[in-house]
Order: C-alpha cells, then sequence, then structure tokens
C-alpha cells in the first residue's frame, strides 16, 4: 500500500456520496491506495450507505466511532495505519475528480 486516504465524517452523506466518487474516479492506479472512512457516530444512514460502497470500492475500509473530534479521529487512524503517504480529509472538503 503506497497511500491511505483518511476521510472523518459526521452525519455529512451527501458529500460523503460525492467525495467518494471522486476518489474512486482518480487516474492514479487504485492497487496504490486505500480510503478509509471514520465515522464519528452518524445517524443520517452513513453506514449503510458505506456498507453498500464497499461492494462498489474495494480497497474501501470504515471504522465507527463515538461521536469524537475529527482531529482526535485522524490522529487515531493515522496511527493504526502505514502507508508510505497519508492524506486526511474532512467530508466537506471539495475533492475533484481529475478529468
Amino acid at each position: 500500500m503506497k497511500a491511505s486516504i483518511v476521510v472523518a465524517t459526521y452525519n455529512r452523506k451527501d458529500k460523503l456520496k460525492k467525495c467518494l466518487n471522486a476518489l474512486a474516479n482518480q487516474t492514479y492506479p487504485q492497487d496504490n491506495y486505500e480510503i478509509i472512512i471514520v465515522d464519528d457516530g452518524s445517524t443520517d444512514g452513513t453506514y449503510e450507505f458505506l456498507k453498500e460502497k464497499q461492494k462498489e470500492i474495494e480497497k474501501l475500509r470504515r471504522f465507527g466511532q463515538n461521536n469524537k473530534d475529527s482531529l482526535t479521529v485522524k490522529l487515531r487512524t493515522s496511527l493504526q495505519n502505514r502507508c508510505d503517504f497519508l492524506h486526511c480529509l474532512i467530508s466537506s472538503n471539495r475533492t475533484y475528480a481529475k478529468r
């Protein structure tokens, strides 16, 4: 694994959909990165959405926790994963697919 992209989210399912679609459509080879979603206790159907999305995106991993701040989420996840490159996003960040 060359890169891990960590996306912290909380009750932003619609924005997370756009973010994941953009990440999944990158031109960078998908074998070289994983997408890690850390859900901070969402109650808007994010869990169910991610469960379905994992069927489409092979290297999508999801973690859940109970309502901690996003910085704590990103730090915890980054310490658990070893990779050459780590990029952290909050699901409200705009992420665009390269065309």
